[in-house]
């Protein structure tokens, strides 16, 4: 059987501090999105690259999954082919 863990009484001063830490990194957050959304849309209209396509570029480059995402646009032309 499970030992029950047990818990610490509610500190409210302790909750209160993270839960303002919590709500300072989602604002830092909103931040980031809308700096980026501001780089996408200026790339866009200067070089008239599509949006998605830039997001998806950035995206492969940030998580490192050129290969991935290769390997699975491979799988879903090997479906079209199938079909085609």
């Amino acid at each position: 059987m499970a030992e029950k863990k047990t818990f610490k009484e509610l500190d409210k001063n302790d909750f209160a501090a993270k839960l303002t830490d919590i709500v300072e990194e989602l604002h830092k957050q909103d931040a980031s999105r809308a700096f980026v959304t501001e780089i996408v849309n200026e790339l866009s209209s200067t070089y008239g690259l599509k949006k998605p396509t830039i997001r998806a570029a950035a995206k492969i480059i940030y998580k490192h999954n050129l290969e991935e995402v290769e390997e699975s646009n491979k799988e879903v032309m090997d479906l079209v082919d199938l079909y085609t």
